[in-house]
């Protein structure tokens, strides 16, 4: 399975490096060429898309590099299924969803990612916190390990839409809905307006995916927990017994 996690890694930043050298060429053979004002509006809204592309798949590219990071420099290896599945995930709520404009074509795709990211995102923080107590036996409680797992997920919803914003201020990029069609169904009231909607939408939904996983977290830690109870206090009735003898 490790070669073929390898080979996953290799078509995937295989993908991305190209895509970004495309795009670079491209943008560049407009700055180059760029001599007809009949065109400029266009060649220039194109190249800003292809800026955006670049700095998409940059980020997505640096992405595919943290698990073996964390698993060099903490000694942390998340399951390969969780480590494709969050990769497939980053792909495409990154890239995809800005080369194809998906936010915009379909209305419940913004909400489907921060879901799903929401719970991937709980499930590698109660991977991570459950590891660490494991290891290091720090004998964590079970209520710490589900608020750890919890807001985890909720930390990296909050630095996601602070980067949505940030993208849209920058590049007038249409993350946080701000430049939708008028029918387009989102949560809250329309004086609230599309942007502080989208986001509060988004963080309401990474949160309930979050707190799913969260609970689950909670009954296995309990679970093992209380293994582990009996598994000691049959250790140490097996020794006094054995003394006693």
């Amino acid at each position: 399975m490790v070669s073929k996690l390898k080979n996953f890694y290799k078509v995937v930043r295989g993908f991305l490096i190209l895509t970004i050298l495309m795009n670079v060429a491209i943008s560049a053979f407009y700055l180059i060429s760029n001599q007809n004002p009949e065109l400029e509006n266009i060649i220039r809204e194109d190249l800003s898309f292809r800026l955006q592309l670049v700095f998409v798949a940059t980020i997505t590219l640096v992405a595919t590099y943290l698990p073996s990071y964390l698993d060099s420099r903490t000694r942390i290896r998340l399951p390969e299924i969780l480590e494709i599945t969050v990769i497939v995930f980053v792909i495409a709520a990154g890239y995809l969803s800005q080369r194809f404009n998906l936010f915009v074509r379909f209305h419940w795709w913004d909400d489907l990612l921060h879901f799903t990211s929401g719970t991937f995102i709980a499930v590698a923080g109660f991977l991570l916190i459950y590891m660490l107590n494991h290891r290091y036996s720090f004998d964590l409680n079970p209520w710490l390990i589900a608020i750890f797992t919890f807001s985890f997920s909720v930390a990296i919803a909050v630095f996601w839409e602070i980067a949505e914003f940030a993208a849209d201020a920058l590049w007038r990029t249409n993350y946080q809905k701000w430049d939708v069609p008028a029918d387009t169904p989102l949560l809250g009231k329309s004086y609230q307006g599309y942007g502080l909607r989208d986001t509060m939408a988004d963080l309401i939904i990474a949160s309930t995916g979050a707190f799913i996983v969260s609970v689950f977290a909670y009954f296995a830690a309990d679970r093992k927990k209380e293994e582990t109870i009996k598994r000691i206090s049959k250790l140490i009735k097996k020794r006094k017994k054995n003394k006693r003898e």
